[in-house]
C-alpha cells in the first residue's frame, strides 16, 4: 500500500472523508496526538485499525464526534456527563459512558461502555464533520510505541500500512486526552491527560484516581480505557526511572549511566533544563522546565522517539514531581519504563 501524506487543506479533508466513507482508515491530527480513524459503524473498517497498528483486540477505542448532539445516539448520558460536556467539550476530555447497541463490540472490546470525545482541533473537527459519521480512533502509531505528535511520526510507524495521513503540523498538547468514567459516583480518572484533576474537581465537586494510573493492572482484568496496559509508549531502549531525594537520584543516575557506557551501551539521561549542568559531559536531553509541565507534555513523545532514532539502548530519568498535566506525563513515563523504577531513598542528615 502506498501511504500519501497531504497538508490538511479543504480538498485533502474531502479526500480523507471519501476514504472513510469507502471503508478505509485515515490518520488525522488532534490537539492531543494524531489519531487513526475509521467509520464507527463499520466493523470491517475498524478491524483495519487493529491490523495496521498490530493492536490487541482487548484494547478499546475512543469514538470522536463533531457535535455533542451525536452523543445521545451512541450512549446513555448521566447528569454528571451533561455537566462535563458543557464545560469541557470540545477539548482533551474523554468520557466513558454506557453504550447503546449501535456501537460495534469491536470498538469497546466487548464491554458495555464506550469512550466518547469531541476534539477541539479545527482539522479534526472538519474531518469528522465532513465524513458525516463519528470516527473511532486510537493513536496513529504501532501499538505500544510512543504516540505520534507529528505527521512524520505517523509515517515512521505506519507507512505502507494505511492509505493517507492528514498533516496538521505538531500537536498542541502532546499527550492523550484525560479519560473519565462517569458511570460511577464520584467519577474516576482512568487515564490522566489534557484536562487536569483540579479542573474536573472544580466542575463536579470531586473525582477519584484509578489505582491503574500509577500501578500495573492485574493480569486478566478488562481494560476500561486505552493507555492502561503495563507496557505502553515504550522506546526501543530500556527506560529506567529513579525516585527519592534529588541528591540520591542524580547520584544513582550518574552511576548507572557510567556503568552502561563502560559496557559499550549507548546511553542517555532525561533531565530538566536547570539540572543538565549537574551531569557534566554525559549525554543529557532536556524535558523542559519543572514549573512548565505543559512544555514537558508537548515534547515527551518526540523525546522518546528521538532515542530510537539515535539508537540509544539505556535511558535514565527522574520521576518528575509535576502538577496539573504533569500527572499525565508521569503516567506515560512509568508505562514507557514498563514500571522499571529504582527507589534511591531519602537523604539521611
Amino acid at each position: 500500500m502506498n501511504t500519501i501524506c497531504l497538508p490538511a487543506t479543504t480538498h485533502a479533508i474531502r479526500e480523507a472523508a471519501l476514504l472513510i466513507q469507502s471503508g478505509e482508515i485515515v490518520a488525522f491530527p488532534t490537539e492531543t496526538v494524531y489519531g487513526l480513524g475509521a467509520d464507527t459503524f463499520n466493523p470491517d473498517a475498524i478491524a483495519k485499525i487493529f491490523n495496521a497498528k498490530q493492536r490487541p483486540q482487548d484494547n478499546p477505542l475512543i469514538v470522536h464526534i463533531a457535535d455533542p448532539c451525536d452523543i445521545s445516539h451512541l450512549c446513555y448520558m448521566e447528569h454528571t456527563a451533561k455537566t462535563l460536556i458543557e464545560f469541557f467539550f470540545p477539548g482533551p476530555l474523554t468520557l466513558v459512558m454506557r453504550k447503546k447497541d449501535i456501537i460495534p463490540d469491536i470498538i469497546t472490546a466487548g464491554l458495555d461502555s464506550v469512550a466518547i470525545r469531541m476534539p477541539s482541533h479545527p482539522i479534526a473537527h472538519a474531518f469528522i464533520k465532513t465524513t458525516g459519521v463519528p470516527i473511532a480512533a486510537p493513536s496513529a502509531n504501532r501499538s505500544g510505541k510512543p504516540s505520534p505528535t507529528t505527521a512524520a511520526h505517523v509515517i515512521t510507524d505506519l507507512s505502507g500500512r494505511i492509505p493517507m495521513v492528514l498533516d496538521g503540523g505538531e500537536c498542541i498538547i502532546g499527550i492523550e486526552s484525560t479519560v473519565l468514567d462517569v458511570r460511577v459516583n464520584p467519577p474516576v480518572i482512568l487515564r490522566p491527560g489534557g484536562v487536569t484533576k483540579e479542573s474536573l474537581d472544580a466542575v463536579v465537586g470531586s473525582v477519584r484516581l484509578s489505582p491503574g494510573i500509577m500501578n500495573p493492572l492485574e493480569g486478566g482484568i478488562p481494560l476500561p480505557s486505552p493507555g492502561m496496559r503495563h507496557e505502553h509508549y515504550t522506546p526501543n531502549g530500556t527506560l529506567t526511572l529513579f525516585r527519592g531525594s534529588r541528591l540520591n537520584v542524580f547520584k544513582a543516575i550518574k552511576t548507572e549511566y557510567d556503568k552502561t557506557v563502560s559496557m559499550g551501551y549507548a546511553s542517555a539521561i532525561f533531565a530538566f533544563t536547570p539540572d543538565i549542568r549537574l551531569f557534566g559531559d554525559r549525554l543529557v536531553f532536556s524535558m523542559g522546565n519543572q514549573d512548565a509541565p505543559q512544555e514537558t507534555a508537548k515534547k515527551l513523545y518526540t523525546l522518546l522517539r528521538s532515542m530510537d532514532e539515535m539508537g540509544i539502548s539505556c535511558i535514565y530519568s527522574t520521576i518528575p514531581n509535576l502538577h496539573d498535566i504533569g500527572m499525565g506525563v508521569v503516567n506515560r513515563l512509568i508505562r514507557a519504563a514498563r514500571f522499571n523504577i529504582i527507589d534511591t531513598g531519602e537523604e539521611v542528615s
